[in-house]
């Protein structure tokens, strides 16, 4: 069940995405031709960055973790510890 509403609030979302951005596209074709270049960069900037952010955090979701170097120090103090009890 849970499954099934998070595919209607996906679709839901892109779908609002789309009319919005769809929704700017159209306005702007009676704007003067510097404005609408300005919008249509600032678009296309826009949903670049959103794209780029979403490939980088899918990578870092599936990357493996990195296991924390253990340091000289810090073995020799774990070494000593279980050595005094």
């Amino acid at each position: 069940m849970k499954g099934k509403i998070r595919s209607h609030l996906n679709r839901g979302a892109w779908w609002l995405g789309g009319l919005l951005l769809g929704g700017t596209v159209f306005q702007a074709g009676g704007c003067d031709e510097e404005v609408k270049g300005t919008i249509f960069s600032g678009v296309q900037t826009a949903t670049t960055n959103l794209v780029s952010a979403f490939i980088n955090a899918l990578f870092l979701s599936i990357a493996p973790e990195e296991e924390p170097a253990i340091t000289t120090v810090k073995a020799v103090i774990d070494h000593a510890a279980s050595l005094i009890c």
